[in-house]
């Protein structure tokens, strides 16, 4: 609202105006007709799914792939080799072995080769930490931390002392966050 004076008279800009003149006079108010706005239906919307040419559902999954297309290489070219760490990290729940249902299969499950044997529950772990660092080793002591408090956690959760594969586990964890610390990363380590 813009007032601008000239002596005693004042005058408002905003749609109506007030004029004052001495103080014996009253002010004058002229107001504008008041306009509204009002929404009025067509049948354009109706006509358009008669004709057809609405989206069918593959157009509409085509498009979705696109989107989250373009989402990615936004993320990607935004965040750089961290996006490409974060995808790893993430990946490592992506395909999951089965779990065993019998006795046999549970045992072959943990043998040295297993899908939950100590070597391939490590890697797991341990690509799940690169990839959360972003490859970054000034990490290492908070990943450890979280590693050792998933480790108590379970314990707490077991009600005691944990299987002796967990134990082995928890070992080899440990020895390449040791590797990754002394060597810079995870390159070239071999379990013994």
């Amino acid at each position: 609202m813009e007032i601008s004076g000239v002596g005693s008279v004042y005058t408002s800009a905003s749609g109506c105006q007030k004029t004052k003149t001495a103080k014996s006079e009253e002010a004058v108010v002229e107001k504008k007709p008041s306009v509204t706005d009002s929404f009025v239906k067509t049948e354009k919307a109706d006509e358009r799914v008669a004709d057809g040419k609405r989206l069918s559902s593959d157009q509409i999954d085509e498009l979705r792939a696109q989107h989250q297309a373009n989402f990615d290489k936004l993320i990607s070219e935004m965040m750089g080799k961290q996006a490409q760490h974060s995808k790893k990290a993430t990946s490592v729940f992506d395909n999951l072995p089965k779990l065993a249902t019998t006795q046999e299969e549970a045992q072959a499950a943990i043998a040295a080769d297993g899908d939950w044997g100590v070597n391939a529950v490590a890697t797991r772990i341990m690509d799940m930490a690169v990839g959360l660092s972003g490859g970054d080793a000034s990490k290492i002591s908070l990943l450890r931390g979280a590693v050792e408090k998933g480790f108590e956690n379970a314990t707490k959760a077991w009600g005691g002392e944990l299987p002796s594969i967990c134990n082995d586990t928890y070992e080899e964890i440990s020895k390449r966050f040791d590797y990754w610390e002394s060597n810079g990363s995870l390159d070239g380590y071999t379990m013994e």
